[in-house]
């Protein structure tokens, strides 16, 4: 930590605890720190009891090359691991727990010492809003999804009220402010019409750029290195893996039986807090396919990845953080298969017709071989055998 005097200017950032929001509000900070030199940031990082993404290597090495910035480690909460439950819940329970009272004693320990000039904290930690209103420091929601998304989860109140089922029982398309006019229905409070829409500002692409001339340690980069231009697929689901051991081993299947070359980014399964590839994989799928592809266990430098000129193709699940780096990795088309069993939000259909020539903003839902469906939501090799 870079050493301070009495009262400097600090912002507070306040990721979720996945590898993924923290390398967001990392980037954010290199962004103030761009435009302000004078300030010191402080992050405030919150290690869970189960795996979802490997941050100490990554803390070290932004601590070494940006002075001012600091990492505070929030004390973990008592907090009973349930294996049966889905990760995603383990993480809102946690972040919930964590952010009361231990956000208050962070704040009050940096103001001792520091003019906290602006508290920015994850949307999934928007619990801790009131901790940082009762100290009267000025405080902002990171959103790091597009602008159409904000507008949804803006509208979703409203919806709320306006359907009298379940949402996972809608079967019409929802309405809502549809773009381009995103930006226009968040500035005059169409997506909030019974209270006032706070200010909104865009700022991006925030991208974990690699810097001219540095290669990461990766051994996954020095695999890339010895790959035929654009002969790899590059396969990751996200830092929260939410599939089940026989999607995994379905996944791998298909991968093995396409013979392509590969390189897939394994996390946590729903019921396994620490991934283990062996007992995740077919039985000898390691070495059969030791010639084609590489599996890496947790993480993987995603933007180094994508830039790398042996990687062809993406496959992915859909979230904005890495829909945004394939778009600016070159224009690589993505594969995606969205991690949500019903809808995708934000398909447009190009037709334009009926609205001037903009194309319709939709909810898809359709998930084949779903749950839902009476399925065990796996799609089989044999399922589409034959299919292109």
């Amino acid at each position: 930590m870079a050493s301070r005097e009495m009262k400097d200017r600090v912002v507070v950032l306040y990721p979720s605890p996945a590898i993924r929001h923290l390398l967001s509000m990392v980037e954010l900070a290199k962004l103030i720190l761009h435009h302000s030199p004078k300030l010191y940031i402080t992050i405030l990082n919150v290690n869970p009891p189960f795996d979802v993404g490997n941050t100490a290597p990554y803390i070290g090495r932004i601590s070494s090359e940006f002075p001012a910035i600091a990492f505070l480690e929030l004390e973990p909460p008592e907090f009973s691991v349930d294996d049966s439950a889905h990760l995603e819940t383990l993480i809102f329970e946690y972040i919930h727990l964590a952010n009361n009272p231990r956000v208050s004693e962070a704040l009050k320990s940096i103001t001792e010492h520091s003019t906290v000039v602006a508290f920015v904290m994850d949307l999934f930690c928007a619990t801790a809003l009131d901790r940082a209103k009762d100290m009267h420091i000025p405080t902002y929601l990171f959103f790091t999804s597009s602008a159409a998304d904000l507008v949804v989860f803006l509208y979703l109140p409203i919806l709320h009220f306006q359907i009298p089922i379940r949402f996972r029982d809608q079967k019409e398309l929802l309405q809502v402010p549809e773009p381009p006019r995103v930006l226009e229905a968040l500035a005059s409070g169409e997506c909030t019409p019974d209270v006032p829409t706070p200010p909104v500002y865009c700022l991006g692409p925030l991208l974990l750029t690699p810097a001219g001339g540095n290669r990461y340690s990766s051994c996954c980069m020095e695999s890339l290195d010895a790959q035929p231009a654009g002969s790899v697929v590059y396969l990751c689901f996200g830092s929260q893996g939410t599939f089940s051991t026989a999607q995994i081993k379905e996944i791998a299947t298909g991968l093995e039986n396409s013979r392509q070359r590969f390189l897939w980014v394994i996390h946590s399964t729903q019921h396994m807090l620490e991934p283990d590839i062996n007992g995740l994989l077919p039985e000898g799928f390691s070495g059969r396919t030791s010639w084609l592809g590489m599996v890496v266990k947790s993480w993987a430098p995603q933007v180094a990845v994508l830039n790398h000129g042996a990687v062809g193709r993406f496959v992915t699940h859909r979230r904005w953080n890495s829909m945004l780096e394939s778009v600016c990795a070159g224009g690589m088309a993505p594969l995606c298969r969205a991690t949500f069993e019903r809808a995708v939000f934000g398909g447009r259909d190009g037709t334009g017709n009926g609205d001037g020539g903009r194309g319709r903003w939709l909810c898809r839902c359709r998930c084949s071989g779903s749950k839902r469906e009476g399925g065990d939501g796996i799609r089989r090799g044999e399922d589409v055998k034959g299919t292109r």
